[in-house]
């Protein structure tokens, strides 16, 4: 008797969560509505939100980086952009001021107030194409088939062999690790 009573309650248990599932349904079909509306325009956000984080990834040979221009006094970014970080070096005659971006993982190599170089670290995107989405054959190889020149510099930084390579087409100075751009450096020069 006791497995019988048993089998009852868990097939009443069953039929009234079904009986719920369905009402559920009916009541959360508009809520699922309502959720999926706000889900495409969150998705929308996003979307705009990398559109928009694009843009400050846009490289300009000898130009600009997004709204960073070479030659511009920095004091003209510090308004809209907060540096993470603000280093500043001095070597004799030559003293460097270089502002680290960390949400944007970039940094603005500045001398006497100007823009001199940028160093990105996450996105650098030119001719559509974000230089960062290549291996280092692959974006030399890319660069190669814009008539340019790539000159190889090895340096040791951190304990590990880094290839440099000095592009001419478009200006990029590009620092590689097992084939992986881990940083591209631009400027005017």
């Amino acid at each position: 008797m006791a497995n019988s009573v048993q089998w009852k309650s868990n097939k009443w248990l069953a039929t009234k969560s079904k009986k719920l599932s369905n009402q559920q349904a009916r009541l959360s079909s508009g809520r699922l509505e309502t959720i999926l509306n706000e889900q495409n325009k969150k998705i929308l956000s996003v979307k705009k939100i990398a559109e928009e984080e694009k843009e400050m990834y846009i490289y300009v040979p000898k130009k600009s980086v997004g709204p960073f221009s070479f030659g511009k006094d920095i004091s003209i970014y510090i308004k809209d952009f907060t540096p993470s970080n603000v280093l500043i070096i001095d070597r004799g005659p030559l003293q460097w001021e270089c502002y680290e971006f960390e949400n944007f993982k970039l940094e603005l190599w500045v001398q006497k107030g100007k823009i001199k170089s940028i160093n990105c670290y996450k996105h650098l995107i030119f001719d559509n194409v974000d230089l960062f989405k290549f291996s280092t054959t692959q974006l030399l190889s890319y660069c190669n088939s814009k008539d340019s020149v790539a000159d190889l510099i090895w340096l040791k930084f951190k304990k590990k062999q880094r290839e440099v390579f000095d592009i001419d087409n478009p200006l990029l100075q590009v620092w590689s690790l097992n084939d992986k751009v881990e940083q591209i450096i631009v400027s005017k020069w």
